[in-house]
């Protein structure tokens, strides 16, 4: 692949602590993990009004958030990535140091949040901690960058803003960028992270910002997806006025542009390594491919294997 594709990426960063749930202990070294997240929501529902004892297994820690996740896969890649992030204050915290020592430059705009995750074989809970990232915004963001921003925004290739739904003023954030340094014929990638529990006005608000950027990629997974086809109506997604909409799931992506829309089958993991990240590494394979000029099918292909590897890599 290309080695010189140079990619700013923003603004998240998270410790994840992953967890196995336990559904049955039979002696110290012998347990069994809830397998799904069905199979887990049942125990749970049958401790409505009598409580319950769930015991966790923590199986590691390691770097979290959108933009850490899918920076890691790009500069596995091959790209040169300027991350702007969550990533400690005032040093950046020691879990972020072997990727932070890979990219070109990096800025930390707080600490990170935190995220207790709970792993199963078709899914992931997050049960997230903000307060340190809530407050972020434009002041915060300006007064930590300075006349650098524009530096490493006009030599990108390709700008990604991801996990918009944990930022509350991600919007007015967006909207700064959009004025300050006007959408250029570059590449903007965008992922929500499930907004599901942010307001719907704020939600529109972020799609029509998405859509001011020329050449702009937004990608969803098939929840994602459902709560904006709700949104915005049958029309969707048509009618959001942005270049390329991807989507995927477990078996299959697609991508809607240029009027058209494009598909491509991938192999369904059975009992994947991990789950957390994979979308995150999609989108990376995705981005790379688009940036080398590939086509929709291609760049779709180049996603699913990007998953595929994240997915079974030991």
């Amino acid at each position: 692949m290309n080695q010189n594709f140079k990619i700013l990426i923003g603004f998240d960063g998270f410790v994840d602590s992953i967890y196995h749930p336990v559904e049955e202990r039979k002696n110290v070294n012998d347990v069994l993990f809830f397998p799904s997240i069905q199979s887990f929501a049942q125990r749970l529902q049958k401790a409505s009004n009598v409580s319950c004892n769930i015991e966790l297994v923590l199986q590691e820690k390691r770097i979290g958030g959108n933009a850490p996740i899918m920076a890691k896969a790009l500069l596995d890649m091959g790209a040169i990535i300027n991350f702007i992030g969550t990533l400690g204050d005032p040093q950046i915290e020691p879990v972020f140091t072997e990727l932070t020592s890979r990219c070109a430059h990096v800025t930390s705009l707080s600490s990170s949040g935190k995220s207790d995750v709970l792993e199963f074989q078709d899914g992931k809970i997050m049960l997230g901690h903000h307060d340190s990232i809530l407050g972020l915004n434009q002041t915060i963001l300006q007064e930590k960058m300075g006349p650098l921003l524009k530096i490493l925004w006009a030599e990108s290739d390709l700008v990604a803003m991801v996990n918009w739904t944990m930022f509350p003023n991600m919007n007015a954030i967006w909207r700064y960028l959009q004025t300050a340094y006007s959408p250029t014929d570059k590449l903007f990638f965008f992922d929500l992270a499930d907004p599901s529990k942010r307001p719907l006005a704020d939600l529109k608000e972020a799609l029509q910002i998405i859509a001011g950027f020329n050449r702009s990629i937004l990608s969803l997974n098939e929840s994602e997806a459902a709560q904006i086809k709700a949104l915005v109506g049958s029309d969707f997604p048509y009618n959001l006025g942005i270049s390329e909409l991807v989507i995927h799931s477990k078996t299959s992506a697609l991508v809607y542009a240029e009027g058209s829309s494009f598909e491509v089958e991938s192999e369904l993991i059975q009992n994947p390594v991990r789950v957390t990240g994979v979308g995150d590494n999609f989108n990376a394979g995705y981005c790379l491919a688009r940036l080398e000029k590939k086509g929709y099918i291609d760049s779709l292909l180049a996603g699913c294997l990007a998953a595929r590897i994240y997915l079974t890599k030991t």
